[in-house]
Protein backbone atom coordinates (compact mmCIF):
# COMPACT_ATOMS: atom_id res chain seq x y z
CA UNK A 1 0.00 0.00 0.00
CA UNK A 2 1.08 3.50 -0.65
CA UNK A 3 0.06 6.59 1.76
CA UNK A 4 0.59 10.22 0.28
CA UNK A 5 1.82 13.10 2.05
CA UNK A 6 -0.59 14.30 5.18
CA UNK A 7 -2.19 10.81 5.31
CA UNK A 8 -4.10 10.24 9.19
CA UNK A 9 -4.87 6.68 10.31
CA UNK A 10 -6.40 6.33 13.41
CA UNK A 11 -5.85 3.21 15.72
CA UNK A 12 -6.53 -0.15 14.32
CA UNK A 13 -7.27 0.86 11.02
CA UNK A 14 -6.96 -2.15 8.55
CA UNK A 15 -5.66 -1.33 4.69
CA UNK A 16 -5.37 -3.89 1.64
CA UNK A 17 -2.87 -4.75 -0.01
CA UNK A 18 -1.86 -2.07 -3.26
CA UNK A 19 -4.30 0.66 -1.82
CA UNK A 20 -3.26 4.12 -2.85
CA UNK A 21 -4.52 6.70 -0.06
CA UNK A 22 -4.47 9.95 -1.46
CA UNK A 23 -2.80 12.85 -0.45
CA UNK A 24 -4.29 14.39 2.89
CA UNK A 25 -6.86 12.04 3.73
CA UNK A 26 -8.12 11.19 6.88
CA UNK A 27 -9.18 7.82 8.14
CA UNK A 28 -11.26 7.25 11.40
CA UNK A 29 -10.50 4.84 14.05
CA UNK A 30 -11.00 0.78 12.99
CA UNK A 31 -12.11 1.43 9.64
CA UNK A 32 -10.88 -1.12 6.16
CA UNK A 33 -9.86 0.41 3.50
CA UNK A 34 -9.77 -1.74 0.31
CA UNK A 35 -9.74 0.12 -2.22
CA UNK A 36 -8.28 3.50 -3.36
CA UNK A 37 -8.74 6.21 -1.43
CA UNK A 38 -8.92 10.20 -3.66
CA UNK A 39 -6.95 12.82 -1.98
CA UNK A 40 -8.29 14.84 0.70
CA UNK A 41 -11.23 11.91 2.07
CA UNK A 42 -12.60 11.75 5.42
CA UNK A 43 -13.42 8.06 5.69
CA UNK A 44 -15.18 5.71 8.77
CA UNK A 45 -16.36 2.30 8.78
CA UNK A 46 -15.97 -1.20 7.46
CA UNK A 47 -16.40 -0.83 4.47
CA UNK A 48 -14.93 2.94 4.71
CA UNK A 49 -17.27 5.32 3.08
CA UNK A 50 -17.25 8.88 3.85
CA UNK A 51 -18.26 10.28 7.35
CA UNK A 52 -21.36 12.01 7.00
CA UNK A 53 -23.08 8.88 4.99
CA UNK A 54 -21.64 6.26 7.99
CA UNK A 55 -23.20 8.90 10.52
CA UNK A 56 -26.35 9.20 8.42
CA UNK A 57 -26.67 5.29 8.65
CA UNK A 58 -25.82 4.93 12.39
CA UNK A 59 -28.31 7.51 12.79
CA UNK A 60 -31.15 5.28 11.15
CA UNK A 61 -29.83 1.77 12.57
CA UNK A 62 -30.62 3.83 15.93
CA UNK A 63 -33.99 4.47 14.25
CA UNK A 64 -35.10 1.15 13.49
CA UNK A 65 -37.23 -0.26 16.60
CA UNK A 66 -38.99 2.92 16.41
CA UNK A 67 -39.55 2.62 12.71
CA UNK A 68 -40.17 -0.87 12.42
CA UNK A 69 -43.08 -0.50 14.56
CA UNK A 70 -44.53 2.59 12.97
CA UNK A 71 -44.44 0.26 9.96
CA UNK A 72 -46.32 -2.91 11.50
CA UNK A 73 -48.92 -0.24 12.46
CA UNK A 74 -49.38 0.69 8.94
CA UNK A 75 -49.33 -2.36 8.00
CA UNK A 76 -52.29 -3.75 10.31
CA UNK A 77 -54.44 -0.26 9.44
CA UNK A 78 -53.82 1.56 12.22
CA UNK A 79 -52.71 4.96 13.02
Amino acid sequence: SHLEEGVVLGGQVGVADHVKIGKGSQIAAQSGIKEDVPPGSILFGSPAQPIQESFRQIALIKRLPELFKELKKFKNGKK
